[in-house]
């Protein structure tokens, strides 16, 4: 496998386990306080679970970290270069990618269908202001971090802030926009990565 991605995978792999453990354990203790009160004690194991939980998420966070920027520092810089695309969304789109070598410069209609994120939305009538069919195929992590990464985009990004203007003045949907949103970012990434230069105005 590609320098680092090997190990860059395991963090993930064991990083992705801890997340749905601390949310199985908050959802334990939702469901215990909705039949009774919890005793001190138990709350006490809760919460020191959640914390030892939420301990070992940060110190994988800070280790893929590391390792991006030990083998991918470039392309690292390039991702992060574009406004609204934070350090998290750039190591998991490296790591899904193996450093954008599993997709090629002119294959980002190809990652977006394997994240999951080619909407199939009507344009006439009242289905408008109708829901955003998505891909329920793909890796559903990432695109939840372009969703996040579109609200950001909407202020920080210029053709962002651009798209969201124009779509809001249709009348179209939040959930719309923010597909639309995160299209844009991918295709900006893979401009920069295509490029090998940092994010620019030219980029769409």
């Amino acid at each position: 496998m590609i320098l680092g991605i090997g190990h860059l995978k395991q963090y993930d792999t064991v990083r992705y386990q801890l997340i749905k453990q601390r949310t199985a354990l908050s959802n334990s203790e939702e469901a215990l306080n909705a039949l009774t009160h919890l005793n001190d004690e138990v709350t006490q194991v809760l919460n020191d679970m959640v914390a030892a939980v939420d301990k070992a998420i940060k110190q994988l966070d800070k280790g893929m970290l590391k390792l991006v920027k030990e083998h991918y520092s470039e392309t690292f810089d390039l991702v992060t270069s574009v406004p609204g695309v934070g350090p998290k969304t750039a190591t998991m789109m490296i790591c899904i990618t193996d450093g954008f070598k599993k997709f090629s410069h002119a294959q980002v209609k190809q990652f977006i269908s394997y994240i999951g994120m080619s909407p199939r939305t009507f344009e006439s009538g009242t289905s408008v202001k109708g829901r955003a069919h998505i891909s329920k195929e793909g890796n559903s992590r990432m695109r939840s971090m372009l969703y996040m990464c579109s609200w950001t985009a909407k202020r920080k990004n210029k053709q962002c802030v651009t798209l969201y203007e124009r779509l809001s003045e249709k009348g179209k949907p939040e959930k719309v926009i923010k597909v639309a949103i995160a299209h844009k970012l991918v295709r900006q990434i893979f401009g920069v990565i295509k490029s090998g230069t940092a994010f620019s105005k030219e980029y769409a």
